[in-house]
């Protein structure tokens, strides 16, 4: 075997443990049973190098599955998930972006002391702080901030499994421990607010607060400048707010696919990096001189939406897209993803499973590393030899290629299964990045000069009325989609 097959083989076996341990829950003592069995007939058959390669794969996979094992978070008094189902008064910092939905508002809490019931903290450090986090929900009557911090009671409990209103089981506390979240508090009572000011020297926290605080400036400038929904659907899929996307818009991207569109997903950030490389080509930048200015790009694209864990590991994979087609041969670029993926699930293995976003940023730049060269091929008209139609054609093909994989899941997680999300992704992707351009555009302007920003506007609008209109049309066309 070839040093690149074996590589590949390693990572793929290291997957498969971290896989079967999320699915089946065994004593770890049958895995060391494995390890040992590998290991044994590696030292028997040492001569046989194919035979010694396949039994040395079962110690990646065991590695697989002792990671996952150490995943598990150990939930005793030091922990706050052990007080779950009891009323606690607690004091804590925001340690996340405040999540603001319709109703509520979501707060990660982290750093928490309890004041009510110290006398049950023997595992505490020195400051009295316990591990893990608490997901509560407020209402919308405070502006809350990053790293604020927080004096609250409440009835706390693990997240569970509920109903959808599509009838579908959702198992929250899976969901949620991914962020490393075993608590959550339903209705807290406030008893005290203290919003957090940047200190003079700057640190992890104050950069964290500096970048919230300049996307919400960025969120008004979009308000300022653009009418609802065109505000709302760009600050969906500029900076991350979906607030303000009405239920039947969003309903509407989702009967034709492209609910991808309004979510900083894996598939989004992909997708987004195909295009900026062949914008980048198009206008005369060569394969190899594209790469360091479209990860540059997307690193940008990365820090204006805040750094999001979800967001990283999905530039992440973006840029192994850059990669792949930097060096011309797609297929070349699957040990680089395979080593991406590894290296993600050694630090969060449950990524794997119950994180939908790494599974379908990994899924799209699957599959256009597999299926972009074929549709290239097919597509391709002899007759027609131009730089415009190899672009029109590439970002078709990097539009199809990236669906063929992550469709399916699409249809699983969200129960709708679209006829036409082929045909509204071919009409809305290739005009993506000037979206995401475009709003940049008019973001920069407005700190420049506002009544240039003003005109400059109404192009940003008409794209994004655009999409509105298509899915919109769409969206109506009898047996177009089908819910389950």
């Amino acid at each position: 075997m070839k040093k690149h097959q074996i590589f590949f083989y390693f990572s793929l076996c290291f997957i498969i443990g971290i896989t079967i341990k999320s699915f089946i829950d065994f004593d770890i003592f049958y895995a060391f049973i494995i390890l040992l069995s590998g290991l044994l007939i590696s030292i028997i058959n040492y001569k046989n190098t194919k035979l010694r390669i396949i039994f040395l794969g079962v110690i990646f996979l065991f590695l697989g599955i002792l990671r996952f094992e150490l995943s598990q978070e150990k939930i005793n008094s030091n922990h706050i998930a052990f007080y779950n189902n009891s009323n606690i008064e607690f004091i804590g910092k925001i340690s996340a972006e405040p999540d603001i939905r319709e109703t509520h508002i979501k707060l990660t809490i982290e750093k928490i002391v309890l004041t009510s019931r110290l006398q049950a903290q023997p595992g505490a450090n020195k400051d009295g702080q316990l591990a893990g986090k608490i997901l509560v929900n407020v209402p919308k009557d405070k502006i809350y901030n990053y790293n604020d911090k927080l004096k609250i009671k409440c009835w706390i409990e693990k997240p569970g499994i509920f109903e959808t209103d599509d009838w579908r089981d959702f198992d929250y506390g899976k969901y949620l421990s991914v962020k490393g979240i075993y608590s959550v508090c339903y209705k807290p009572t406030l008893v005290e607010h203290k919003s957090t000011q940047m200190g003079t020297q700057i640190n992890t926290d104050d950069f964290y607060t500096l970048i919230f605080k300049t996307k919400q400036k960025f969120k008004n400038i979009i308000d300022t400048n653009l009418p609802l929904p065109e505000s709302g659907l760009l600050n969906a899929m500029l900076l991350g707010y979906k607030t303000e996307l009405s239920d039947e818009l969003r309903d509407d991207f989702s009967k034709t696919g492209v609910s991808h569109l309004v979510a900083i997903s894996g598939l989004h950030i992909t997708t987004l990096a195909g295009i900026l490389f062949f914008i980048l080509m198009y206008f005369g930048i060569s394969r190899h001189k594209s790469f360091w200015p479209g990860i540059a790009i997307l690193f940008s694209y990365i820090l204006l939406i805040g750094f999001r864990a979800s967001a990283i590991r999905a530039f992440v994979m973006g840029s192994i897209l850059f990669y792949a087609l930097k060096i011309g041969r797609l297929k070349n670029g699957i040990n680089a993803l395979l080593l991406a993926a590894s290296i993600l699930l050694l630090i969060n293995p449950k990524l794997l499973i119950f994180d939908i976003g790494f599974q379908l940023s990994f899924l799209a730049v699957l599959g256009i590393l597999y299926f972009y060269p074929f549709f290239t091929q097919k597509l391709k008209i002899k007759s027609i030899n131009n730089k415009s139609s190899d672009f029109i054609i590439s970002i078709i093909s990097l539009t199809l290629s990236a669906q063929v994989l992550t469709l399916p899941l699409v249809f699983y997680y969200f129960g709708v299964i679209s006829f036409i999300s082929l045909i509204t992704n071919l009409l809305i992707i290739p005009i993506l990045s000037l979206v995401l351009i475009g709003g940049i555009v008019l973001i920069l302007l407005s700190l420049i000069y506002q009544p240039l920003a003003f005109y400059f506007g109404f192009l940003v609008w008409a794209i994004l009325k655009y999409i509105i209109l298509i899915t919109e049309f769409l969206a109506q066309i009898k047996f177009g989609w089908l819910k389950f």
